[in-house]
């Protein structure tokens, strides 16, 4: 069963919050950052995207039994930086079909978007604008 926790943040536009293995995590997600957007005034249609890219980030750092995975958002009325970093050292999950078919929607609806290995663990992330997906 997944679940979240929060962690304080200093103000609305950004905020963490970890998440536990489970199919109820992307969709967890998805809310958490639809929420933050709305509190910051963004357009819906960055919102929704965001809330999408959120959903396709988790599902590729959340490989079965995986421990948590911290979520860190930064939303304002224009921009959406999603960073989800958890303990999966290995780079496998990332270049599955299925990560391959999840990168492709976070390549189509992100400015920008990656993934780094660090001693221990992986973080992917994901930038949008709400100027470049009002044109999409």
């Amino acid at each position: 069963m997944g679940g979240y926790a929060s962690v304080a943040a200093p103000d609305a536009s950004r905020q963490t919050f970890v998440l536990q293995f489970g199919a109820l995590a992307p969709r967890l997600a998805r809310e958490r950052v639809r929420t933050m957007c709305h509190r910051a005034d963004a357009p819906a249609t960055p919102s929704d995207n965001a809330a999408l890219v959120a959903g396709e980030l988790v599902t590729t750092s959340l490989p079965e039994g995986a421990a948590p995975v911290r979520v860190k958002v930064r939303a304002d009325h224009d921009t959406v930086v999603i960073r989800v970093a958890g303990p999966n050292g290995s780079d496998a999950g990332v270049r599955s079909p299925g990560a391959m078919r999840r990168w492709e929607v976070v390549r189509r609806l992100s400015r920008s978007y990656g993934y780094r290995s660090f001693d221990g663990g992986r973080e992917v992330w994901a930038m949008l604008r709400a100027d470049e997906a009002a044109g999409r």
